[in-house]
């Protein structure tokens, strides 16, 4: 595979360029993510995006009204076992894309403006995943807590950026496409969050992790406030051939994504989004939609 061939330029031109920049991740779509609480949406400070392009010396051209047809509320994967991708089920076209959102609804009915995800999908085969609902959260330990904890989920997060890559192997595929393609991991908002969901099952030694915000988990490793991200955004940059992507090259990916955020956040111990002294990933704590 020759990494030296053009991509689309698609990362450049949505601000995915610049990790450093308060502009980064930040886009006419993006920042449409947020939720609902009293009739009001309320902003995603952070949110996981997945940028995908690839990477040829022929282009690419998908069918746009084809996709639009196909890709709502089409399942991706194990469903029994959860390693699937949803897609959403609201879509929208414009001349040059496919967008397939979530929105989060109130209860006068209005959703255009609060999004919880969305999956974008242009022509050239340059795909965006953005998502706040199901891997970041506010958590507040007291209603009169006046500055909430930013949250981001491990398990949500890894669990994402698994099912997702197999869902566009399928989207690339049926444009006959099964070269290279590079993959971005972004976290956008990081700056002072944590993590939490780690895995709970029982794993090495009968042993599992504490989690956050659990009674007395406060001191020692699980002191929040050393645990925070010092970075303001994250982006963890991989390169995969969609035609040859085995189960062991994404489990790579996967053990490579897990370590680094771990990293970020300074866990210094294993990623504690697998089983306790395994790289067991806990697919049946993993949400995915129904």
């Amino acid at each position: 595979m020759d990494w030296t061939l053009p991509t689309p330029g698609f990362a450049e031109r949505n601000n995915y360029a610049d990790v450093d920049s308060e502009s980064f991740g930040h886009n006419e779509w993006s920042d449409r993510l947020g939720e609902r609480r009293n009739e009001e949406c309320i902003r995603a400070f952070g949110w996981l995006s997945l940028v995908v392009e690839p990477v040829s010396n022929e282009p690419i051209v998908l069918d746009v009204g084809g996709l639009a047809k196909s890709l709502r509320n089409k399942i991706v994967g194990d469903v029994e076992q959860r390693q699937a991708f949803y897609f959403s089920r609201e879509a929208m076209t414009t001349a040059k894309s496919l967008i397939l959102y979530d929105p989060a609804y109130g209860r006068d009915g209005s959703a255009e403006d609060c999004w919880e995800r969305y999956v974008r999908v242009e022509r050239s085969g340059a795909i965006e995943y953005c998502e706040f609902d199901r891997v970041a959260r506010f958590v507040s330990l007291k209603e009169s807590d006046t500055k909430p904890y930013y949250v981001f989920f491990y398990v949500q997060l890894i669990g994402t950026v698994w099912v997702f890559l197999q869902a566009v192997k399928q989207i690339l595929g049926s444009a006959g496409y099964s070269a290279g393609a590079k993959y971005w991991v972004n976290l956008i908002g990081t700056k002072d969050s944590i993590l939490a969901h780690f895995a709970h099952t029982v794993g090495k030694d009968k042993k599992k992790w504490t989690q956050p915000f659990e009674p007395g988990s406060f001191g020692g490793d699980l002191d929040l406030s050393k645990l925070r991200c010092s970075d303001a955004n994250l982006q963890l940059p991989f390169r995969v051939v969609l035609g040859s992507l085995s189960d062991s090259d994404l489990t790579k990916i996967i053990c490579d994504c897990a370590d680094q955020l771990g990293l970020a956040f300074n866990h210094q111990s294993e990623p504690r989004c697998f089983t306790y002294g395994t790289q067991d990933f806990p697919w049946r704590e993993f949400e995915g939609r129904h």
